[in-house]
């Protein structure tokens, strides 16, 4: 936006208002893009070497470079603890803002199916799933129980495709960053 547009439409006070306002609209859009997004990063063992651990790993270091509390539950699950890792995984989903959720093979899965039918957080899951096993039973179980349910998914075409689950994360990352601005919920 150019001030020299308006100079010919406003009164020299309008146009004074304006030019105080600009630098304060640029300064709280600064302030919303510090918000910072509670995410929960999902999937594949980051202690094992495989393309998706170190996509998880990778989209952790992102999220945190840009402000974010990005963990995984891994981190977070206590030991000592009385309760069962499910029912600490359990705490955790209803805790933070997001959960990212890129199942590979063996426990990745077993924790998403364990969480999508669960009202309490199904809303919260952004589903990535890989277009090479679309003909898999685990693939299947979990776009049906996911769309039926309302989780958000997101298909990508092979563990190279980092780009859409960094992009797809980014958006919605954003996106919840913007409903904390819009409804208060800012922390």
């Amino acid at each position: 936006m150019k001030i020299k547009d308006y100079e010919d439409n406003l009164s020299i006070e309008a146009l004074n208002m304006l030019k105080e306002f600009l630098p304060r609209q640029k300064k709280i859009e600064q302030e919303v893009l510090k918000i910072p997004v509670m995410a929960l990063i999902w999937g594949a063992s980051p202690s094992i070497e495989s393309k998706l651990g170190d996509i998880r790993r990778e989209l952790r270091e992102v999220l945190r470079k840009e402000g974010h509390l990005a963990m995984f539950s891994e981190e977070l699950c206590q030991e000592d603890s009385k309760l069962s890792i499910r029912a600490q995984q359990l705490i955790q989903a209803q805790e933070f803002d997001l959960i990212i959720s890129i199942p590979g093979p063996h426990g990745s899965i077993a924790e998403i199916h364990d969480f999508t039918s669960d009202n309490r957080v199904r809303n919260k899951i952004l589903l990535f799933l890989d277009k090479t096993y679309e003909n898999g039973y685990s693939y299947q179980s979990l776009f049906a129980i996911g769309n039926t349910l309302g989780c958000k998914i997101v298909i990508y075409e092979n563990e190279d495709d980092y780009s859409t689950i960094l992009h797809t994360t980014l958006n919605e990352i954003n996106s919840i960053r913007e409903c904390k601005f819009l409804f208060g919920r800012c922390y």
